[in-house]
């Protein structure tokens, strides 16, 4: 008998429910020889048939997941977390922290376990007794509540609050709150970290959320702890940065309860938008970034074993994670397109005409042209770029190029 070992685009270690099919296959009459685990092989059907997650830690284990923004601070605060509770108690204490490729805006996944026994678990935490998201946008991009037991808990980092909050859940997770009895709680940690003075740096107002809800060592005790660690990790910047995040300790006590109805768990799923997207992006690409690979089927790869890719597919992944999105204001704008060009998001778009295309356009006729040019002559701030007077249509780059363009038109 050969077992194979889970494999495939992000595999990680095989799981509990994986081991269980195995001795499952060995107490039929005639167990299937040859055989997979770990992946769906509808292709030579070699694989054993996936089972539900079950939690095998041991009695007394406390696993969570957390969900977070490269550079956000989430991990940081969730290796801090597991000092604290290490030196402070007897308890065991085990962490992984599983980061994307992107780094700064990415993915990050922290799995963290306590307990009064050793633990033996070697492989990532996929049966929490809590899950927090650190970024609203998460929930319509990642499965976060994926094997959140029943009766457990889910801390949300949002904008958004009581009624408007229910609104914009998907109807997906929803529908989990309501038929796992779910505690769901909430807090604008992000609205908090900017009343502070901490930018988008939400992860200590967060980590003292965690410690105050799940309580699995004496709050007190908790904060006393994170000052500390702030002071080691902060002290050097300055009192000012201490105290910041002092504050931001003090204020993580500042979540709600969001209210789950029961009707919830009627719910159906919110309907997939369709699109007009290659097959590829959809079946592959897309599954894969949302961290969904290990799910896909060996014949979603039919084709491509040797692990082509194809290209041109970074244009259709938009992670829209931003919390706050820019805005043109044509009040306020002066034309001297700066902003076009150190915005590293690309955000605004000016237009840029040749002498002929201003020539051609219906809204640019010669004179009109000559005008503008007279006016920038005698402009003193053109030299900056900062010409107030020029419209979005008719923008220039550099004086010379203007100057060299009207007179082709003389």
């Amino acid at each position: 008998m050969i077992v194979g070992g889970r494999y495939g685009l992000g595999s990680k270690d095989t799981t509990p429910a994986q081991i269980l099919s195995v001795f499952e296959n060995l107490s039929l009459p005639e167990p299937k020889n040859q055989f997979t685990i770990g992946i769906v092989d509808d292709v030579t059907f070699t694989s054993l048939p996936p089972k539900e997650e079950i939690a095998l830690g041991g009695e007394g284990i406390f696993e969570a997941k957390f969900y977070g923004l490269g550079a956000d601070g989430t991990v940081g605060a969730n290796k801090n977390s597991v000092k604290i509770i290490g030196d402070n108690t007897n308890k065991y204490c085990q962490a992984y922290f599983a980061y994307d490729s992107k780094k700064s805006g990415g993915f990050t996944c922290s799995h963290l376990r306590f307990g009064d026994t050793p633990i033996r678990s070697t492989y990532l935490v996929n049966t929490p007794n809590f899950v927090a998201c650190h970024v609203q946008a998460y929930l319509h991009m990642y499965d976060v509540t994926r094997g959140l037991r029943p009766n457990g808990t889910f801390l949300l980092n949002t904008v958004w609050s009581g009624e408007e909050l229910a609104k914009h859940l998907p109807n997906k997770v929803k529908k989990y709150f309501a038929k796992n009895n779910i505690t769901v709680y909430y807090i604008n940690a992000t609205q908090i970290a900017q009343e502070i003075g901490l930018g988008n740096r939400t992860n200590t107002i967060l980590q003292s959320a965690f410690f105050r809800i799940t309580e699995v060592i004496p709050v007190d005790l908790a904060v006393e702890q994170m000052k500390k660690f702030i002071v080691k990790s902060y002290g050097k910047k300055g009192e000012d940065v201490v105290n910041k995040n002092y504050a931001a300790v003090d204020r993580g006590g500042e979540y709600q309860t969001l209210a789950i109805n029961p009707a919830w768990a009627d719910l159906e799923d919110d309907a997939v938008v369709e699109n007009n997207d290659p097959e590829f992006i959809n079946k592959v690409v897309r599954p894969i970034n949302a961290q969904d690979g290990d799910l896909l089927p060996v014949s979603t790869f039919k084709g491509i074993e040797d692990g082509t890719w194809q290209q041109g597919t970074a244009r259709y992944e938009k992670r829209g994670v931003a919390t706050f999105v820019p805005e043109w204001s044509a009040e306020n704008c002066i034309q001297c397109n700066k902003c076009a060009y150190v915005c590293p998001h690309a955000a605004i778009r000016p237009f840029v005409l040749t002498a002929e295309e201003m020539a051609a356009s219906p809204l640019q006729k010669r004179k009109r042209f000559l005008l503008l040019e007279r006016h920038l002559q005698e402009c003193a701030s053109f030299s900056r770029l900062m010409c107030s007077t020029v419209l979005a249509v008719e923008t220039v780059w550099m004086y010379v190029r203007a100057r060299r363009a009207s007179r082709r038109l003389k």
